[in-house]
């Protein structure tokens, strides 16, 4: 979760920060947004416009712009804080590969496959060997290249990368964990690609259960595991199971994304 840096309860920069958490927490993107863009011009005229801490508040409003599905607004943010970043930072430090895997997600989303893989991978190399091969971020940047890997259908590398991750994250992270809950739910989506539908329903009941229980059953995240759960059921002919669950999605969803960004099922 983002932090701005301490302040003293006088400044508003303290209440904001905490509101923006909250907002986070609870998916609100619209108003997370309109914070971050009052946020922004008070560290750029207290700390400078390249300051990494106004440079990190500007990344967070990217990751905004994505999640609304604003993806041209969010890389066009993106590349300006990476090469900010790269210039001042230099390539490998921690801040510059943050950024640039956000840029390369963003880019995956558009489908720029292959630039988005070419900068995971650099994020994953100089992870492993400033970080370790499993340390948390650098377990996550492979996680992210097994799914661009989905997305460019090489289902059997997804999940054989997948499945490796799935074995260290349960030990590192534990079986809990958020990162190891997405891993395991992208593994899920490599196995119904493949057709291997009963794999991947019961990996993705498991990972709705575990979702629910440890992020919360609105969460943008669990709804995302419920409709990939509720199509499985659908390519398995359980069709009354698929319709109550694509019927509660749908439902919660409304409360969340406005009619401008994408849909979990296709009309």
């Amino acid at each position: 979760m983002f932090q701005l840096p301490e302040r003293t309860e006088a400044d508003p920069l303290s209440s904001m920060s905490n509101l923006v958490s909250l907002y986070l927490l609870q998916d609100k993107w619209k108003p997370a947004e309109q914070l971050w863009r009052s946020i922004i011009p008070m560290m750029t005229e207290k700390l400078g416009k390249v300051h990494p801490h106004t440079l990190t508040c500007m990344a967070s409003l990217a990751t905004t712009y994505s999640n609304q599905g604003r993806y041209q607004a969010a890389e066009e943010l993106l590349n300006e804080v990476v090469q900010t970043r790269k210039t001042l930072f230099g390539i490998e430090h921690t801040g510059t590969l943050s950024s640039t895997e956000k840029l390369a997600l963003v880019l995956m989303k558009q489908g720029q496959y292959q630039e988005a893989e070419k900068f995971l991978e650099q994020v994953t190399e100089a992870r492993e060997r400033f970080l370790g091969k499993e340390h948390p971020d650098t377990l996550q940047s492979k996680a992210n290249l097994a799914l661009i890997y989905d997305n460019q259908g090489r289902y059997e590398e997804a999940q054989q990368a997948g499945q490796l991750l799935m074995e260290i994250m349960d030990r590192v992270l534990g079986e809990d964990h958020p990162d190891t809950i997405s891993t395991r739910g992208n593994l899920a989506l490599s196995y119904s690609h493949q057709g291997r539908y009963e794999e991947a329903e019961v990996l993705e009941e498991r990972v709705t259960r575990e979702s629910t229980r440890v992020l919360g059953g609105e969460r943008v995240q669990t709804l995302t595991y419920m409709a990939n759960l509720a199509l499985t059921y659908y390519e398995r002919a359980k069709y009354e199971d698929a319709k109550k669950l694509a019927t509660e999605v749908l439902a919660k969803e409304a409360n969340i994304f406005n009619e401008t960004h994408p849909t979990r099922f296709p009309c």
